[in-house]
């Protein structure tokens, strides 16, 4: 685990990039939405629900802001695949794709 990881035993932190770590999903508001007009809320903690990341988005806002934690950590990944000496593992591009496919 590297220093921007959070422990899964015990209460979920912040990680050193300051968010709320991840994974986070997408949630329908049920309540006080219209059919024209439909909302999401992002959650942390699928689970548990831990937290609000954000309340009353539309839903492809909220499919973007869901995969955020994702998007970074490929980008963190694919950054260390072109760092000496990591750049001999292989290139992160399935956690690239999936973050892509999240966000759509």
């Amino acid at each position: 685990m590297n220093e921007n990881q959070s422990t899964l035993a015990g209460e979920r932190t912040q990680n050193s990039w300051g968010h709320t770590p991840g994974p986070w999903f997408v949630m329908a508001n049920l309540s006080g939405t219209s059919p024209l007009h439909p909302m999401c809320s992002v959650w942390s903690g699928r689970e548990t629900q831990e937290s609000i990341v954000c309340n009353s988005c539309m839903p492809d806002n909220a499919k973007l802001i869901a995969a955020a934690p994702d998007m970074l950590a490929a980008l963190h990944a694919a950054m260390n695949w072109f760092t000496p000496p990591n750049d001999k593992k292989p290139f992160p591009g399935k956690q690239i794709a999936d973050a892509i496919i999240k966000a759509q």
